[in-house]
């Protein structure tokens, strides 16, 4: 299911701003719920270029004389403000003025919605929605200008091409009797006055449709509309094509049945609400200026309605019913229907400019958006097989089941005892690492964490160093560290982590008096690093600076497995002669950052530590796929994140010489700012599971590494993101087992019904796939690791072991 997004406006306008902004965000996928409040200025630059862009608008399709199914007397619409389309400025608009002030009403539209009081908002949509998933938007406002926004072209819409934004008010209720899943459609049609227009081909559209019931009115009456409405049936969706318009000064929508009748919302009122409760999902008003149509109608807490804010060209009309009818009635989603028809318009905008800003949908928040199930046919299949001989087949297959049952079940014991044996040597390990990595690879991109920031330092960032006169100690002078932290210190970063080793004697020092301003500048906020040695990757124990106390010390050393390859993080461990921290670097910075939080850390027992409500599991010799481990501190399996960058980067160079002053508040406040070196000459770069960037190989610098680190503990613990976890060992032998027992099976019915090997493939094949699947969806939303490559052996050596071995 999609991820759903309420923005409340509150009862702001355009004039006096909007004081607050409630942002809702609900993800599915974790059943969470999160709230956020901002706020909007006023901005009365946006609303005089958006009337600028309706007179454009309304002037263009006066000069080339293209018909419009607005009001039948073509009489321009009265404006409060003194917009008026007036005669002689008819030979005066060209379509390059109208290009520039599309232009602009997209840029002040970007520049409002990135104002102090909403950009955070905007954060969180960005860090919490996935720009590859299905997203709903929904706007709730009762300001008509806002309303007449397009607001699909903000730059938000434009990098998450899967969401789509809906209007709503701000009261809304369920409507009773309501059901999302259409299948036999039926469809009230009114087809009003015609003047001047051809609605005959949306009736063509509409009658191509499979698998509905449609009902058409031609041109009718106000009281033959009204007792249709009254079906006792009940109706799925309503259309009207003809015309229609929206009185400005009260916003009343008006639509015309006939040459001598129209009528508004109000006046249906009776009959719109009962046909709600009967079953109405859908308004679709395809005629001009809809919002006051749609802004009444949503009064009545109609699930959805679509409409054009604007006048509509016939041409522009038919080719969005077209196209929406043709993407909806296949069965995807209302949302992207909508956006995919008024995107297909931009095609016709050589003709008809501005058209794919004309379409715009009402969502009640209260209840989900209509599927419209795709038709499907029904084929039947001839057979030579009677009753009595399906019958026989079904009690001969459930009789070799029963009969088998025992030979299966010993078969299958049998290899789960042979392949919890291999386990357990370590035998299979290095294939179970390779589909863990598998696995991983293979789960959807996420946002990067924007709580974290990068200060990168590679070859060029040491020629600026040298260049500007700075005495380089290894890849950092003293006087550099000490511009990052006057840089940084005014913008209150929440922690700042240094992954480079000073552990220079005095008589190594180069530079004393920078050196000295350094740990002068340091707070308690700044952490500095050592290494504990030991072990595979990890060579002689490195001292931390001595001026640092060492509760700011964490140790950098990773934890390796036996194939070099880091998947594994490693919370703490005995410290050392000259490192005598007993906690690592990453460890240290996610809990000072979740402390100031208010975050609680437990250690629940020596295999289990809690932070806030996420749980993580400490890897013994015999944890998955792991076996025969050397014991070493508290590691938890890494969870990296499926992100390319895993958080922003900027250079040493661009930090020192003011390259992003202007944005260095929004990058810096409050975040976890990391500095380290990501030289490719540089020794620290080690093989993990993802690649870094766009590198072909998947070895990633040391500083990336413990970003993915800080990361996975601070998103467990404020995102409910999946820490991995694993059975013991009784939960993968009963996993493994029961699999094997299905394969064993599989193999019983095959020999059955005599298709013997290629019915077991097939049969094998389909399981073998629905295993992998289930692994997969179970590491990717809830982080278990469960045993894939052992089950796989499982049910191909039971079916095998069934198919060949005799019973006894």
């Amino acid at each position: 299911m999609a991820d759903v997004v309420l923005i409340n406006l509150g009862r702001g306008n355009l004039h006096e701003g909007f004081p607050l902004v409630t942002l809702q965000i609900r993800i599915e996928q974790r059943s969470q719920n999160v709230q956020f409040t901002g706020s909007l200025p006023p901005d009365p630059k946006l609303l005089n270029l958006y009337h600028r862009w309706q007179l454009l608008y309304n002037l263009l399709y006066k000069v080339r004389s293209i018909g419009l199914r607005q009001a039948p007397d073509g009489s321009p619409v009265d404006d409060n403000d003194g917009i008026y389309i007036e005669e002689a400025d008819v030979t005066n608009v060209s379509e390059t003025e109208f290009t520039q002030v599309c232009i602009e009403l997209q840029q002040q539209i970007d520049s409002w919605l990135d104002s102090k009081g909403f950009r955070s908002l905007e954060r969180q949509l960005r860090m919490r929605l996935n720009p590859s998933q299905d997203n709903r938007i929904i706007l709730q406002t009762e300001d008509d200008y806002v309303k007449k926004l397009p607001w699909y072209i903000w730059q938000f819409f434009q990098d998450y091409s899967h969401t789509e934004i809906a209007l709503s008010p701000l009261s809304f209720a369920a409507p009773i009797g309501q059901h999302n899943f259409l299948e036999k459609i039926r469809v009230l049609a009114i087809l009003g006055d015609a003047t001047g227009i051809d609605i005959d081909t949306d009736r063509r559209y509409l009658e191509s449709l499979e698998n509905t019931e449609i009902c058409f009115l031609d041109e009718p009456t106000r009281s033959e509309f009204d007792r249709y409405l009254w079906d006792s049936k009940g109706w799925d969706v309503l259309f009207f094509a003809g015309h229609s318009a929206t009185q400005e000064s009260d916003q009343t929508g008006r639509i015309f049945l006939n040459t001598s009748e129209s009528l508004t919302i109000q006046q249906l009122q009776n009959a719109l609400k009962k046909s709600i409760e009967r079953g109405l999902h859908l308004a679709i008003f395809n005629s001009c200026e809809g919002l006051g149509l749609a802004t009444q109608l949503a009064e009545l807490n109609i699930p959805e309605i679509i409409v054009m804010r604007e006048l509509v060209p016939d041409q522009v009309a038919q080719a969005f019913l077209k196209n929406f009818l043709s993407i909806f009635s296949t069965g995807q989603s209302l949302y992207l229907s909508v956006r995919e028809a008024r995107e297909q318009l931009q095609g016709l905008e050589s003709d008809y400019p501005g058209a794919s800003w004309l379409p715009v949908m009402f969502q009640n928040p209260a209840i989900e958006p209509i599927i419209w199930r795709a038709s499907k046919s029904i084929r039947t299949i001839s057979t030579s097989l009677s009753r009595e001989n399906i019958r026989s087949v079904n009690e001969g297959i459930s009789s070799r089941l029963w009969q088998n049952l025992v030979p299966i079940f010993k078969n299958g014991l049998l290899v789960t005892s042979l392949v919890m044996g291999s386990r357990w040597l370590g035998l299979v390990q290095p294939l179970e690492l390779l589909a863990l990595d598998t696995l991983m690879k293979l789960r959807p991109s996420e946002v990067m964490d924007e709580r974290l920031l990068i200060v990168t330092i590679d070859e060029s960032d040491k020629e600026y160093q040298k260049q500007a006169g700075m005495a380089l100690q290894g890849s950092l002078a003293d006087q550099a560290l000490a511009g990052v932290i006057e840089t940084l210190a005014p913008h209150s970063p929440a922690v700042i982590g240094l992954d480079i080793y000073r552990d220079y004697q005095d008589q190594q020092v180069i530079d004393p008096e920078a050196r000295a301003k350094t740990f002068q500048l340091r707070d308690s906020s700044f952490i500095d690093i050592c290494q504990v040695g030991g072990g595979v990757g990890n060579p002689g124990e490195i001292a931390p600076p001595s001026e640092a106390p060492i509760e700011n010390v964490g140790f950098s050393d990773l934890t390796f497995d036996p194939d070099l390859v880091v998947r594994r993080q490693i919370f703490g461990m005995s410290p050392g002669s000259k490192c005598a921290t007993e906690r690592s670097f990453s460890f240290l910075i996610a809990q000072k950052y979740l402390q100031d939080q208010g975050v609680d850390f437990q250690r629940l027992s020596s295999d289990l530590f809690q932070i806030g409500t996420a749980r993580f599991q400490n890897i013994t010799s015999h944890s998955g796929g792991y076996h025969r481990l050397e014991p070493g501190g508290f590691t938890v399996l890494l969870n990296y994140r499926n992100a390319r960058p895993i958080a922003t980067e900027i250079s040493l160079q661009n930090l020192l010489d003011g390259s992003v002053e202007d944005r260095l508040s929004d990058l810096v406040s409050g975040k976890i700012v990391l500095i380290g070196n990501i030289d490719t000459g540089d020794k620290d770069y080690h093989q993990t599971p993802n690649r870094y960037l766009t590198n072909k190989t998947f070895e990633m610098p040391g500083v990336i590494i413990h970003a993915h680190m800080v990361s996975h503990l601070i998103s467990a613990t404020l995102d409910a993101r999946p820490a991995l976890w694993w059975w013991p060992q009784w939960g993968d032998m009963l996993w493994i087992l029961g699999w094997s027992i299905l394969g064993g099976g599989t193999a019983v019915v095959s020999t059955h019904i005599h298709v013997r090997y290629l019915m077991l493939a097939v049969t094998a094949g389909s399981i073998v796939l629905l295993l992998i699947m289930s692994c997969f969806i179970s590491l990717w939303l809830w982080g278990g690791w469960l045993p894939v490559l052992p089950t796989v052996f499982g049910i191909l050596a039971t079916a095998t072991a069934v198919k060949i071995l005799p019973k006894s």
